[in-house]
């Protein structure tokens, strides 16, 4: 989606709520302040609804297959270790090949992980567990378990958006977005860009970019 045609929906979907069919949007003056304030949210707009769409409404163009040459070691009790990218924004799939599935991952500090240094209770390969870890300032995943020394690792991901700020000044510059995902995120623009003039209205985009994603106000906190 280009940058210019991001400001076109996003000044629509404030109009949608404005009852004075928004003045404040129409002004030279205004005009070019809300401009400003849509480049600058297009960013943080982005990050979350990469963050928080649904695997239904992701494309290939977003989630990636992971490259683990060089990033993934076995040890001699065949558990796997692989390093997360630095840019890495969401896991979307993680398993071994040998695995029937790919399990939800686990955080480092549950009962399920501790359970990993149990003989009798770690995870095989008929109900593997991964689990999510933080080593020497790096993210990575801690596989149990591979099948061999030999296994590979199927990751796919998201990663941060590689947007930079020169670029968006460009009416042209394109933004991938999801198709399905797209109103999602202009109302999370639109919402953004009105946070400091219209709270009432603020809030209601706000709304209505959460029910595009399917999502409640207690998922949406995130942070950068």
């Amino acid at each position: 989606m280009k940058v210019g045609e991001i400001k076109t929906r996003v000044r629509a979907a404030i109009d949608e709520l404005e009852a004075n069919n928004s003045k404040f949007i129409d002004e030279a003056t205004d005009s070019k302040v809300l401009d400003r304030i849509i480049v600058n949210s297009i960013y943080p707009s982005l990050f979350y609804v990469l963050t928080y769409a649904p695997n239904s409404m992701l494309n290939d163009s977003i989630v990636k297959k992971y490259d683990t040459v060089g990033k993934i070691s076995i040890d001699a009790d065949f558990v796997a270790t692989i390093t997360l990218p630095k840019n890495f924004l969401r896991l979307i799939s993680a398993r071994m090949k040998s695995w029937k599935y790919a399990p939800t991952p686990v955080a480092e500090d549950s009962i399920e992980a501790l359970m990993q240094n149990d003989t009798y209770a770690h995870g095989t390969t008929d109900r593997p567990v991964t689990v999510m870890i933080h080593d020497d300032g790096e993210l990575k995943l801690q596989m149990n378990r591979a099948k061999a020394a030999n296994d590979e690792a199927i990751i796919h991901l998201i990663e941060k958006p590689d947007v930079k700020e020169e670029e968006l000044q460009d009416e042209d510059y394109d933004i991938n977005i999801p198709i399905k995902a797209e109103a999602a995120f202009i109302y999370h623009i639109a919402a953004l860009s009105t946070t400091s003039r219209r709270d009432a209205i603020s809030t209601t985009l706000m709304q209505i970019s959460q029910n595009y994603l399917g999502i409640s106000q207690q998922q949406s906190t995130y942070s950068e």
